[in-house]
């Protein structure tokens, strides 16, 4: 039971129980030679995901597991909080559907001076025009998929909370806000825009979480005989039977 987890590419602020390695595929070699047992290489980024999947192939070591999450970054780094707890006890094969529920569990929005370059949610015409006036900035909720303009920093209601933003405040709302939760001083979030500030929460409860996480089917995986909750095994790469498709099916 339990196993290593380790964060290839940027984690700024991960907790203790998550190594955080860069992308590159020596030094992601490195940290799965450094443990023994399974370990388990969480990424978010395409170029990490590829690397992982090239750092298996030439250790070929049965004993390493893959999961792959498409999420923002404040969403990444709050889920890996969240699922730090089961790190220690559970198997590795079910540690990337606890990561997938604490995703779903999670609420994200971004502040954004500049809606340009934007895909999703999609902006308006007139809000597109707008934001190209100096001093407006728009709130992007990613969770709901709407948008709406910046008058008031962002609330955040969540007992957990981590936030990550521009040097300079993405409007004058912010200029003095001093968030609850956990900043993570100079990340790249990744938006396109001169200011920004992104902030996720979790607004369940820890007690109802944990219920969801105790909630998630699991399977055996044919080849390795090893437990999992995803999909497909995370070692193996093969179907499982029983599992979840990959956190889909998780309400909360």
């Amino acid at each position: 039971m339990g196993g290593t987890i380790i964060a290839v590419g940027q984690a700024p602020g991960a907790p203790s129980a998550v190594r955080p390695v860069a992308d590159a595929l020596p030094e992601i070699i490195d940290a799965v030679q450094s443990v023994e047992g399974d370990v388990l290489l969480l990424t978010r980024e395409p170029e990490a995901r590829r690397l992982s999947r090239a750092a298996r192939l030439t250790l070929g070591a049965e004993r390493v597991a893959l999961h792959h999450a498409d999420a923002p970054l404040t969403a990444w780094v709050l889920a890996l909080h969240l699922v730090e707890p089961l790190a220690a006890a559970w198997p590795v094969g079910q540690l990337g559907a606890a990561v997938d529920a604490a995703l779903h569990a999670v609420r994200t929005r971004v502040v954004l001076s500049s809606l340009t370059t934007l895909e999703a949610p999609a902006p308006t015409l007139a809000q597109h025009l707008t934001s190209m006036l100096p001093g407006t900035a728009y709130e992007v909720d990613l969770t709901a998929g709407t948008i709406q303009t910046a008058r008031t920093a962002m609330a955040l209601h969540g007992p957990t909370a981590v936030i990550a933003r521009s040097d300079r405040p993405v409007h004058k709302a912010y200029r003095d806000w001093q968030p609850p939760g956990l900043v993570l001083p100079g990340a790249r979030a990744g938006w396109r825009a001169a200011r920004w500030c992104e902030a996720s929460e979790a607004p369940i409860p820890a007690a109802a979480l944990n219920d969801v996480f105790a909630s998630l089917p699991g399977g055996r995986c044919p080849v390795c005989d090893r437990v999992g909750s995803s999909r497909s095994c995370l070692f193996c790469d093969v179907p499982l039977d029983g599992a979840a498709p990959d956190g889909s099916g998780v309400t909360v």
